[in-house]
């Protein structure tokens, strides 16, 4: 995991403009897949610079702040000056071993594009599943394979293959689905985005194989415009402490 460590690093103070023409949507859709209500307590787990939480932190109008639980203090360092967010530096190992405590003080949990990441995701699940409380919730959120360099696989072919992670953890699987968002994508900034690794799974890539698959995404999809319409898609799954 240190390509991982390291790649937040280098990527924290740019995330956020990599990344926020989707945290309105993705704001949106966590707070209405987890119908949240203002007495609910809400932990996002791998929420990194923390601007997702705060905004559904205003939407749902929660009564107290969403605990942005992050391992790097890098990513960590804006989430702190957020409104309505506390942050707690830890994996998500660290946060089952050393912070059960903390756990039990919230009733929702939300995993946006990062379960991907866990290096123990069948054991660390299993593990946390037996801290929550019947009827707390944990929605999941992940994108489908990266395009281009989807030999990578670095993330999830569909939704049954991370339903079965929860099933085998205990966890009752409530609802699950697709979501999808449009958005014009400046091919400018988006190309920008890719030679700086703004997947974590390209940071396993050469310089090279980068440009290789910028070339392959220019000739096939913006085709040199400068803006193109591009959809991205969400895997979404609410599962159950039963």
């Amino acid at each position: 995991m240190a390509h991982v460590q390291g790649h937040y690093k280098a990527i924290a103070q740019e995330y956020d403009f990599f990344y926020d023409h989707m945290y309105e949507e993705l704001a949106e859709i966590s707070c209405k897949w987890l119908k949240l209500l203002p007495t609910d307590s809400l932990a996002d787990i791998g929420g990194g610079t923390g601007a997702i939480s705060s905004l559904i932190w205003k939407k749902a109008n929660l009564g107290q702040p969403v605990l942005v639980v992050d391992p790097s203090p890098d990513m960590l360092e804006p989430a702190s000056k957020r409104e309505g967010v506390l942050t707690l530096e830890a994996t998500f190992d660290d946060l089952i071993n050393s912070y059960p405590h903390i756990i039990s003080k919230y009733n929702k949990f939300v995993c946006i594009g990062c379960i991907h990441l866990f290096p123990h995701l069948e054991a660390s699940m299993a593990a946390f599943y037996k801290l929550l409380k019947p009827g707390d919730q944990l929605l999941i959120v992940e994108h489908p394979e990266v395009l281009v360099w989807k030999d990578l696989k670095t993330r999830f072919n569909s939704l049954d293959e991370i339903e079965e992670y929860l099933k085998q953890a205990g966890f009752s699987v409530e609802e699950r689905g697709e979501e999808s968002h449009s958005h014009s994508y400046s091919r400018e900034k988006y190309f920008y985005s890719l030679r700086h690794r703004c997947y974590t799974a390209l940071s396993l890539l050469t310089d090279k194989e980068i440009e290789l698959g910028i070339k392959k995404l220019d000739e096939t999809v913006f085709k040199g415009e400068p803006f193109k319409e591009l959809t991205d898609y969400y895997y979404m799954i609410v599962a159950t402490k039963t």
